[in-house]
């Protein structure tokens, strides 16, 4: 197994570059994908508890 990798023809890291560059490009996008999660999970939620607090049957001046 090498120990350098290549990208393309003029671009080479070494095992601990390349490392070094996964672990930089990890912490910019997880909190991106973190933040993009959470607003597709609220996207899908809030309908969700509109459609319980006014069902049919219950009090709606009451509230959540």
């Amino acid at each position: 197994m090498s120990t350098e990798l290549t990208m393309h023809d003029d671009i080479a890291l070494s095992e601990p570059e390349a490392a070094k560059l996964l672990h930089k490009i990890g912490w910019h996008v997880l909190p991106m994908l973190f933040i993009v999660y959470l607003v597709a999970f609220f996207d899908r939620s809030v309908p969700l508890c509109t459609l319980v607090v006014n069902a049919p049957g219950t009090n709606t001046t009451r509230g959540l």
